[in-house]
């Protein structure tokens, strides 16, 4: 992140269920403060249907993918 400047784009994926994507955004959140940066999202994902979620079992929903803007 310290590397980008305004209009900068970061596309960041987490595949682990136990960094859920509250804990992923937080992290994104507060390493760009950390750089004093700020950033918009532009593409929030999840895994495909070759992955899929299933209900009941929290553990199918390990993939989470940003693609932020830096403004």
């Amino acid at each position: 992140m310290r590397l980008l400047n305004k209009g900068g784009i970061l596309a960041t994926c987490s595949c682990s269920f136990w960094f859920d994507a509250w804990r992923f955004d937080r992290m994104l959140a507060q390493a760009a403060e950390d750089c004093g940066k700020r950033f918009r999202v532009l593409y929030e994902g999840l895994q495909d249907l070759d992955h899929p979620i299933v209900s009941g079992y929290g553990e199918s929903r390990y993939l989470k993918c940003r693609i932020l803007e830096f403004i």
